[in-house]
């Protein structure tokens, strides 16, 4: 309760960070996350954004169930390296967006399916937070400054 991320996957190695791959995230349960202050500053972004679980590169997200999240609840690529990403079987409740997906052209392979997503946000279009709101979303891809990037 009150973490700033659930469950992080990630590595593409866009940074020369290494590269995670063949990641599996199943069964678990995060709730409550929230969006809370880094107090380094030389981190960017300055704060966590309050995901339930992300994964970059090569992983299965399966079978989790995600519960009250400031942010995304599951969240699927971050970058232009995102590949071989899936989400199945998943509970997303009372989350900012549900399920998020790098649209960047360079991603490639990823799955999202039969999932429950409820008590997501919504709003208008043209509203400052319509792209972070809704059930399954395309992401806009950010190679530097992405949710899921670190320094």
């Amino acid at each position: 309760d009150g973490a700033g991320i659930g469950i992080s996957a990630v590595n593409a190695g866009m940074f020369r960070d290494g590269i995670t791959r063949g990641a599996v995230v199943t069964g678990n349960q995060v709730s409550n996350l929230r969006i809370n202050a880094i107090n380094d500053g030389g981190y960017q972004p300055p704060q966590t954004i309050g995901a339930g679980i992300i994964a970059e590169i090569e992983a299965s997200v399966m079978g989790n169930t995600v519960d009250t999240a400031a942010g995304p609840g599951i969240l699927l690529g971050t970058n232009p390296a995102a590949r071989k990403l899936r989400a199945s079987g998943n509970t997303v409740l009372n989350t900012r967006l549900g399920i998020g997906f790098s649209a960047d052209p360079q991603a490639s392979d990823i799955v999202i399916s039969g999932n429950v997503v409820r008590g997501f946000r919504t709003s208008t279009p043209g509203a400052a937070e319509y792209g972070l709101s809704g059930a399954i979303v395309p992401l806009a891809s950010r190679a530097s400054g992405s949710p899921g990037s670190q320094r």
